[in-house]
């Protein structure tokens, strides 16, 4: 059980190490290049030819998810959405309390809110994007994707229109509510929690049709430690974006390029500056001011993995080795070339430290980085390594390296031209998931 382990050993004993030895060497290192060309992040399909006459109209641009603005009072028939006053339905339908409950009219706020409606029978169906939930008139038992839970006033039939407690409704999709009580109003709102750079937005629960229209085709898409597969764009490291797709839809997203900007934060922002949103995590480098150099957003509506194959571990090589990319970028360094045999050695000596129970660069028979990599026929001009333990995810080691003096320079080192990262998770071992670094030139 992954989690659990790593879960207590983040908080008590992360490690990280750096060695280089600065061995010269005259043969030429062995590199293998991937060669396959990466789309670049932005580039759109070919556009369509214009219409025709007679053609059917174009659709409308998908726009992603719009936050919403709703003003609702006890006793009035009308409402506010987006700034726009209208009446709630025809019949002068208006909210009302019961048992220290609002009730509002049922298909009015749906639609305001984005939910599709489905009534079949007394039984009230609410879809946005992988959020669900579900209502039975009469009952305070309802669901949210499937999760059962108790509501305190059951939804209710009044003059032919269903009534439902707002804030379950509400707060289901994100939304926030709050109360007046001078003014009997009830306010709802929700700002998409986003990630935008370069002047391009993608939101949680914007489509996977519209991540295509914004960044083209994923350079590669991975497993994720839960329910969502992230489709990663490196083509450009300085746009580098994973974003998490569930269904469909965007469940996550993580960067650490340079000028990104989100619902709390902003690159470079001074972490007293920053204010903590459920959902956000940012990363801040302590050694550049404690400023935000990263950035990920994980919605409610995904589940946690509990097994992990060797397909995900591989994935947390190659997210580890983007965001040192990234990183290197940030701050004018060249993009690092991945190394097969680096990673082929890095994974073998995490394995060993598994295996073994120990964490050190001197493996159990003498042997430093640089005999490793030979021994695997490598050779190298310059070579370095940064050790890793008790992360669960390889963006997340990155950043623990980031907050070490001697781990940042060995990434940024300017001698550097490939990189391998070796990855190995080992249940019963002290630190659970190993992860090493080795650069060389």
């Amino acid at each position: 059980m992954m989690a659990a382990i790593c879960k207590k050993l983040l908080c008590f004993f992360i490690v990280i190490l750096l060695l280089f030895s600065p061995a010269t060497v005259t043969a030429q290192p062995v590199t293998e290049q991937a060669t396959e060309q990466a789309t670049e992040p932005g580039e759109n399909p070919a556009e369509e030819p214009g219409e025709e006459p007679g053609e059917e109209p174009t659709e409308e641009p998908d726009k992603g998810v719009q936050p919403i603005s709703i003003t609702l009072i006890i006793g009035s028939a009308n409402m506010t959405v987006n700034g726009e006053t209208r009446q709630i339905d025809e019949e002068g339908s208006a909210p009302f309390i019961q048992g220290g409950r609002t009730l509002v009219p049922l298909r009015a706020v749906f639609e305001a809110l984005s939910l599709n409606v489905g009534w079949d029978s007394g039984a009230i169906t609410g879809t946005r994007g992988n959020t669900e939930i579900r209502l039975t008139v009469g009952s305070t038992i309802a669901y949210r994707n499937g999760r059962r839970l108790l509501l305190d006033v059951a939804p209710m039939v009044v003059n032919d229109r269903t009534m439902v407690p707002i804030r379950f409704i509400a707060e289901s999709i994100g939304a926030s509510v709050s109360w007046t009580p001078e003014t009997q109003t009830i306010q709802i709102t929700q700002t998409p929690q986003f990630v935008e750079f370069s002047g391009e937005r993608i939101s949680l629960g914007d489509t996977a049709a519209r991540v295509q229209n914004m960044f083209g085709f994923a350079d590669r898409i991975d497993p994720s430690h839960y329910d969502f597969e992230w489709h990663v764009f490196h083509g450009d490291y300085s746009r580098f974006i994973m974003v998490g797709i569930k269904n469909g839809y965007v469940e996550a997203l993580y960067t650490n390029s340079r000028g990104f900007m989100t619902n709390n934060a902003s690159f470079g922002d001074v972490r007293r500056n920053v204010t903590n949103v459920r959902g956000i995590t940012v990363y801040f480098d302590e050694h550049y001011g404690n400023r935000a150099h990263a950035v990920m957003i994980i919605s409610a509506n995904v589940e946690r993995r509990t097994q992990f194959d060797s397909a995900f571990f591989s994935t947390q090589e190659r997210q580890n080795f983007d965001a040192t990319n990234a990183f290197r970028v940030n701050h004018g360094r060249s993009v690092l070339t991945w190394n097969d045999l680096a990673a082929l050695t890095s994974r073998q000596h995490s394995q060993d430290m598994a295996n073994n129970d120990y964490f050190d660069h001197r493996a159990l028979d003498g042997s430093m980085p640089w005999h490793r990599f030979e021994r695997n026929g490598g050779r190298y001009q310059y070579i370095g390594e940064n050790l890793a333990g008790g992360y669960d995810l390889g963006v997340e080691a990155f950043d623990g390296l980031v907050n070490s003096d001697t781990h940042r320079d060995n990434m940024l080192d300017r001698r550097h031209r490939y990189l391998g990262v070796g990855v190995v998770f080992k249940a019963d071992s002290t630190y659970g998931t190993y992860l090493g670094q080795l650069f060389f030139s």
